[in-house]
């Protein structure tokens, strides 16, 4: 297990070094099998995949929770930047329920990054019953690459 785990970091390292954010998303969303995004600010672009992982939630109780989810989701690059200066760098940064910034409903978690001198934020956006553990170690593995 701890070996499988070693390897997973080590491929994820490589490619917090390539730029290939694309692919850093991919590999972090199967990884944590969580909405995943990274926004480049000096690009003004987003990077997102496993939206079916917030759609599919059981936790989501009625329509009216689930319209929200997707107002949040289209809104999603404007309130990233206006969550810049909230997410602290090189640390791993956690909203729980209410306090999240970008989803605004009591289930889902962020948990986010900045790396590479402010100018990207990985995240990724889980249910608040999760394997924080895991995704620390992920997280951890990333900051500690750059």
């Amino acid at each position: 297990m701890i070996d499988q785990f070693l390897a997973n970091v080590f491929e994820i390292k490589s490619f917090v070094f390539t730029d290939d954010f694309e692919m850093l998303a991919k590999k972090i969303c199967n990884k944590t099998e969580a909405f995943t995004f990274i926004y480049d600010f000096s690009e003004d672009k987003i990077y997102h995949i496993g939206l079916e992982y917030l759609l599919n939630d059981k936790t989501i109780s009625d329509i009216k929770e689930l319209s929200s989810v997707a107002k949040d989701f289209d809104s999603l690059k404007d309130n990233i930047k206006n969550i810049k200066h909230k997410i602290e760098d090189s640390q791993i940064n956690v909203f729980i329920g209410k306090k999240n910034p970008l989803f605004k409903v009591d289930y889902l978690t962020l948990i986010c990054t900045k790396i590479k001198h402010e100018n990207i934020v990985i995240a990724i956006v889980t249910p608040k019953v999760t394997n924080y553990e895991k995704h620390f170690k992920i997280f951890k593995a990333l900051i500690n690459s750059i």
